[in-house]
């Protein structure tokens, strides 16, 4: 099963939706403070925003 993630950047005021995309696309993404993610799950589980780092550890469950 594909993990998704929203990708946004941060800016002044609020963020700027960059897409959604799956746990591998979003990894391809250049490495830049203003990047936010927020992880995608069931109904039962509310989205969470995560780290960069905690993006790289979802990959290598």
């Amino acid at each position: 099963m594909h993990q998704i993630i929203e990708v946004a950047a941060a800016r002044a005021g609020g963020r700027i939706p960059l897409g959604i995309m799956t746990l591998r696309q979003a990894l391809t993404m250049p490495h830049m403070e203003e990047l936010r993610y927020r992880h995608i799950t069931d109904d039962r589980h509310p989205e969470r925003v995560i780290s960069r780092q905690e993006l790289e550890n979802l990959a290598g469950q």
